[in-house]
C-alpha cells in the first residue's frame, strides 16, 4: 500500500496531512527548544497559538512530535507512521480473529481485508480516524471477554487502558467504541451470575479511565467554561446532505441532475 511512495520518494500532501504535520511540527519544536505549551501551538499554524493538540489526541502528538525528531523529514515520518498504524491494525485484527476461534488461514485473511478497510486504508491520505481503527480490535477483545467469562465478564484493567490509549490518540473514536461495548455489555449482564462484580468491575475501568485521559477531559473543561476568543462555528449538517426522499426514482435523479448541471430541457 506504500509501495508507490517509497519508489518515488514522494510526500503526499492531503488536507489531513498539512494539518497534522503543522501539529506535529509544533510539538517536535517544543521538545527541541525546552518551550513547553500544552494548549497552545505558537511554531504552528502561522504563530496563531491555535489550540489544537490539547483537544485533540494530546498523547499521540508528543510521541509524533519526538519521532519527527529522530527521523529529520516528512518523507521518513510519514512512511513511519503509516506503516505503524496498519501493523497495529492487521496484528491486532489476526489476534482478535483468533480469540473468537477462528482458523489460522481465515485470521490471516481478513486481517489482510481489513487493512483494505475505507477508514484504515485512510492512514495513506493521513486522515487519523484510522488510528482509532487499528485499535479498535483490541477494544473488540473486551467484547469477547464480556460474552464468553460468565464468571469475570469485564477485564477492567485491560479495559480501562486500551479505552484510554484510544482517547489520548483519537478522542473521537472512543465516544464510537464506547458505543459499540453497550449493547454486549448488556447482554454479558443478563447472561453472568457474577452481576454485583461485573458492574464493581465497571466502575474500576471507568474511574481508571478517567484518570488516565484527566488531561484530556481536563482540557476540554477548562477550554469550554473559559474561552471566550474564538469558537469552533457551526453549521446544519442537514441543509448540506443530499435528500433522496425528493426523487421517486433512480431515473428521475439523473434526469433532473443532468437538466440541472446542463441545462437540459427534458420532456
Amino acid at each position: 500500500m506504500i509501495r508507490f511512495q517509497i519508489l518515488n520518494h514522494a510526500v503526499l500532501l492531503t488536507s489531513d496531512a498539512l494539518l497534522h504535520f503543522q501539529r506535529f511540527y509544533d510539538t517536535s519544536m517544543q521538545i527541541k527548544t525546552g518551550n513547553f505549551s500544552y494548549f497552545q501551538t505558537n511554531f504552528a499554524f502561522s504563530h496563531s497559538g491555535r489550540i489544537f493538540n490539547a483537544v485533540y489526541g494530546p498523547f499521540l502528538a508528543y510521541i509524533g512530535g519526538f519521532l519527527l525528531l529522530l527521523v529529520h523529514n516528512w518523507f521518513n515520518f510519514q512512511i513511519l507512521t503509516v506503516f505503524t498504524v496498519l501493523l497495529i491494525a492487521g496484528i491486532g485484527m489476526y489476534r482478535l480473529v483468533l480469540k473468537a476461534n477462528v482458523d489460522e488461514v481465515i485470521a490471516i485473511l481478513l486481517a489482510l481485508i481489513y487493512l483494505q478497510f475505507g477508514i484504515v486504508a485512510g492512514i495513506l491520505r493521513f486522515n487519523f480516524m484510522a488510528w482509532g481503527a487499528a485499535l479498535a480490535p483490541y477494544a473488540m477483545m473486551q467484547v469477547l471477554y464480556m460474552i464468553n467469562d460468565e464468571r469475570k465478564p469485564i477485564l477492567w484493567l485491560s479495559l480501562a487502558l486500551i479505552m484510554s490509549l484510544i482517547a489520548q490518540v483519537h478522542l473521537l473514536s472512543t465516544v464510537y467504541i464506547a458505543c459499540t461495548f453497550v449493547p454486549f455489555a448488556i447482554y454479558a449482564l443478563v447472561k453472568t451470575s457474577a452481576k454485583k462484580q461485573m458492574i464493581i468491575d465497571f466502575f474500576k475501568a471507568l474511574g481508571t479511565t478517567l484518570v488516565l485521559t484527566a488531561n484530556v477531559w481536563g482540557g476540554l473543561l477548562v477550554l469550554y467554561s473559559h474561552n471566550k476568543i474564538s469558537l469552533p462555528n457551526q453549521y446544519n449538517l442537514y441543509y448540506h446532505v443530499v435528500k433522496y426522499k425528493k426523487f421517486i426514482n433512480l431515473h428521475g435523479f439523473l434526469l433532473i441532475n443532468c437538466r440541472r448541471k446542463h441545462g437540459i430541457s427534458i420532456p
